[in-house]
């Protein structure tokens, strides 16, 4: 096999289990009561609810993604003393 076929493939792969991933956190994000919108994970880091940040992120909410006041997550999770959340976005970004 020519090495752009295997090369092709090896990306096709990652593709599908990059957008599996993406879709179990969607399906995670919705039994957790979220939808998928900027207010939402806003809403989760300034609760610090960390599994549900994380799904939005794997989602591929952009972590610097401003609210409709120029508010970032990572300040709504300051704002709140949420320092594990603060913690997490700094990780994470």
């Amino acid at each position: 096999m020519r090495l752009s076929t295997l090369f092709t493939l090896g990306l096709l792969t990652s593709l599908v289990a990059c957008r599996d991933r993406e879709e179990t956190a969607l399906d995670q994000l919705q039994k957790r009561g979220y939808g998928f919108v900027v207010s939402e994970f806003h809403r989760a880091a300034a609760l610090g609810d960390l599994e549900s940040a994380r799904q939005f992120l794997e989602s591929g909410m952009a972590i610097d993604v401003e609210g409709l006041q120029g508010q970032t997550a990572f300040q709504m999770a300051a704002a709140e003393d949420q320092d594990a959340m603060v913690r997490l976005l700094i990780e994470a970004g």
